[in-house]
């Protein structure tokens, strides 16, 4: 590891969608261009994707119409939504 950057440690829960599902996880996306905020169906994202696919260090794309924004996508954890 380069000298100065640090491990980011991610829970188990976080880890995957199965595991996000299984331990009720809620998740939601937002737009920092537009400031949407949208809750996301990890059933649905289960279903296209599998279990085993995970949202850390991904990006979506804004869902509202004319925006050309990406949404970043925040589980709950600690009374608060906090980036994966």
């Amino acid at each position: 590891m380069p000298k100065g950057r640090v491990e980011r440690l991610i829970p188990r829960r976080y880890q995957t969608v199965g595991n996000m599902i299984a331990e009720g996880v809620k998740v939601r996306a937002h737009c920092s261009k537009c400031d949407l905020t949208l809750v996301v169906d990890l059933e649905l994202l289960k279903s296209h994707n599998g279990e085993t696919f995970s949202l850390i260090g991904k990006r979506g794309k804004c869902r509202r119409l004319n925006c050309d924004g990406s949404t970043l996508f925040l589980a709950e954890g600690h009374g608060r939504f906090e980036p994966l």
